[in-house]
C-alpha cells in the first residue's frame, strides 16, 4: 500500500452520502498519526471534529463537546488504513495476533488483530484497555490492501456502552505514492450509516498544526 510517513499530512475532500436530505460535504485534514480535523457542511449546518494527541472535541453551533479519554486513547484515522495500521506498530504496548484467512464478500482477507498486551494492572483495567485498544484489520489475500477494519466505539457516559464500528474500503488509487481508498462505507452495529466518496486526496499539502488547535 506504500510507505506512510508518520509526520506527513493528507487533505481529503469528498461527500458523505447517507439518507436523502442528510448528505454532507466533508473535508478531512490529518498531520502525522495523531492530528485529525474533519469538517462537515450541509446547507447552514456546520460541524467540526478534532483529535489532537489523544484529546477529542466536537464543535457545532451549540458549542464544544469534549470527548472522554477512552473514546480517543487509541485514535486511528479510519480513512487512511495504511496509516491506521502503521500507528499500532509504533505503540510499545500493542500486541498483534493473526487469526487466519476469512471470507469477506467476494474476496478473502487475512484477519489481523491489534490489542494492548497485558501490563500487570488489575483484571478490570486490563479488560478495559483491551476493549478500547482492540482493532481488527482484514487484508486482501491477493493484493494485501485493507478491505475492512473493525473496532468498538464508546458512549461518552460509560465505557460499558459500546457498539461495533466497521469500515469497508474500495476504489484504491495512488495518492503521492500511497494507495488510498476513495470509497468508504461505515457501519454501526451492523447497520450501514453512510458512504464516503472522496473526489480528491492530496499528500502533504502544507497543512499547519494550527488547524488542529
Amino acid at each position: 500500500m506504500g510507505v506512510v510517513d508518520l509526520q506527513e499530512g493528507f487533505l481529503a475532500v469528498g461527500r458523505r452520502i447517507s439518507r436523502p436530505g442528510e448528505d454532507a460535504n466533508v473535508i478531512i485534514k490529518t498531520k502525522g498519526g495523531f492530528l485529525l480535523r474533519e469538517d462537515l457542511s450541509a446547507g447552514a449546518y456546520q460541524e467540526t471534529n478534532i483529535v489532537n494527541s489523544g484529546a477529542g472535541r466536537r464543535i457545532t453551533k451549540d458549542g464544544i463537546a469534549h470527548a472522554p479519554g477512552w473514546t480517543t486513547a487509541y485514535f486511528r484515522p479510519d480513512h487512511i488504513p495504511a496509516l491506521a495500521c502503521a500507528l499500532d506498530l509504533t505503540r510499545p504496548n500493542m500486541g498483534v495476533s493473526y487469526l487466519g484467512i476469512e471470507p469477506l464478500g467476494q474476496s478473502y482477507g487475512h484477519h489481523i488483530v491489534f490489542s494492548a498486551a497485558p501490563s500487570g494492572k488489575s483484571e478490570d483495567l486490563e479488560k478495559a484497555e483491551d476493549l478500547i485498544s482492540r482493532f481488527h484489520v482484514y487484508l486482501d489475500s491477493q493484493s494485501f490492501v485493507v478491505l475492512k477494519t473493525a473496532r468498538f466505539v464508546f458512549s461518552p457516559d460509560a465505557i460499558e456502552n459500546r457498539s461495533l464500528w466497521e469500515t469497508t474500503y474500495g476504489d484504491y488509487r495512488n495518492a503521492g505514492g500511497v494507495l488510498m481508498p476513495f470509497h468508504l462505507e461505515n457501519y454501526l452495529s451492523g447497520q450501514k450509516l453512510w458512504d464516503i466518496v472522496f473526489t480528491s486526496i492530496q499528500k502533504d499539502p502544507g497543512i499547519s498544526e494550527a488547524d488542529f488547535q
